[in-house]
């Protein structure tokens, strides 16, 4: 049986079609958002001929429709959260990377084409927890590659430079990853030595051991 609201990527992303923003700009306090995405989840389910100006009169004037619609999208988000916090770091490191602007339909066109996925499970099936893992999956992988060719191209010159001054792969390019891991450890080192310092300035000299008396 056909689902009369239907909430997967599809819906989010006509929902940016329809307002112009990212998704992850939407406010479930502010009705017209809200009510954009009933239109869009009903749109996708039902494949209706009305436009949002009827969808929104319609809600307007039936309580019991907008009961309904706002039932299954609590259904939606009840049943989804169960699993979005099973892997809490990979949806906080998804999140970092994608920023404040990624559009859902930018994401779905990198999974289909860059990552061969079935475009009609990106679009009606998979749900927004699972995006986020194929998403990590495709980064990691991306990242390996651009090493890989990183290591051979650093490996076929290396017998016409001077190894001393260029002895790695990281010499020859660092990638953005990178450039952020290493500033990362940077200062990692540098508040352990702070922290080292400041502890041997407050105790340092007066637990030494005293020389023994004669």
């Amino acid at each position: 049986m056909a689902q009369e609201y239907k909430i997967c990527l599809e819906t989010f992303i006509r929902w940016e079609q329809l307002t112009g923003r990212s998704f992850q700009s939407m406010n479930f306090d502010d009705e017209g958002d809200l009510h954009r995405l009933l239109y869009c989840a009903y749109w996708v389910g039902t494949g209706c001929s009305s436009t949002f100006e009827i969808f929104t009169k319609t809600l307007s004037v039936n309580p019991r429709y907008y009961a309904r619609a706002m039932k299954e999208l609590t259904r939606y988000n009840t049943l989804t959260a169960q699993f979005a916090s099973l892997a809490p770091s990979v949806q906080a490191e998804a999140e970092s990377e994608q920023g404040d602007s990624q559009f859902m339909s930018d994401v779905a066109a990198r999974l289909v084409i860059v990552g061969g996925m079935d475009a009609r499970y990106v679009m009606r099936e998979m749900s927004v927890e699972d995006m986020l893992l194929f998403v990590k999956a495709l980064d990691d992988k991306q990242r390996q590659e651009m090493e890989s060719q990183r290591l051979w191209t650093y490996l076929a010159m290396l017998p016409h430079v001077d190894g001393k001054k260029l002895d790695s792969p990281q010499k020859l390019m660092m990638f953005p990853w990178e450039v952020e891991k290493h500033k990362q450890e940077v200062k990692r080192v540098t508040d352990e030595a702070r922290a080292e310092f400041e502890a041997f300035m407050r105790g340092g000299i007066s637990s030494a051991p005293k020389e023994k008396e004669e």
